[in-house]
């Protein structure tokens, strides 16, 4: 069964059913959430067109992609001075699939160029759309555009502290009951 793309706006019980998708995606990141859109949106998205592009297999929301109209261009709605990373949201194992059926819905849109910036080395979508893009006769140039720092932390608090000499401990720890103090 193939998937149906379709626009939405940017309202509650579609943002709600945004979220429920996130946790299930390698997109999980605050730039790609409905809260993070609606407030850009609010302030930078005057003079452009949003093409929030939802995808379901079957009713159900396997994908959405942010996208922005600028003049004949496509891209994804944010912009890299704030937005750190960007991507097509798609649930685990429907990159391909949520890709090629909004390449071929956008076949019916208005543009030249599809600009997919700010996405993660690594992310799904890259292989997704040098596959999908192909066969709808759309040509893929991948630039490595700018590197966003990454710091991969301990999941608890005790491993964090665990993971401190015993002098960077004891600073930390002098530190913290200062300021609970009011110094």
């Amino acid at each position: 069964m193939g998937c149906a793309v379709q626009r939405e706006e940017l309202e509650p019980a579609f943002g709600g059913e945004w979220r429920a998708l996130l946790p299930s995606t390698s997109a999980n990141r605050v730039f790609v959430s409905p809260t993070w859109l609606r407030v850009w949106w609010q302030e930078f998205g005057a003079g452009r067109e949003l093409l929030l592009l939802s995808v379901r297999r079957q009713g159900e929301l396997v994908g959405v992609v942010p996208l922005m109209r600028d003049d004949d261009r496509l891209c994804f709605a944010g912009d890299t001075q704030i937005c750190d990373y960007m991507d097509v949201v798609a649930a685990a194992g429907e990159e391909e699939a949520v890709l090629s059926a909004v390449l071929r819905s956008l076949g019916e849109e208005p543009w030249r160029e599809l600009i997919l910036w700010a996405v993660p080395e690594g992310s799904p979508t890259l292989d997704a759309l040098k596959a999908a893009a192909p066969a709808l006769g759309l040509r893929v140039d991948i630039e490595r555009e700018d590197v966003c720092p990454r710091l991969d932390l301990p999941a608890t608090w005790e491993e964090y502290l665990a993971g401190l000499s015993k002098k960077d401990r004891h600073e930390l720890r002098r530190k913290l009951r200062k300021l609970s103090q009011g110094g």
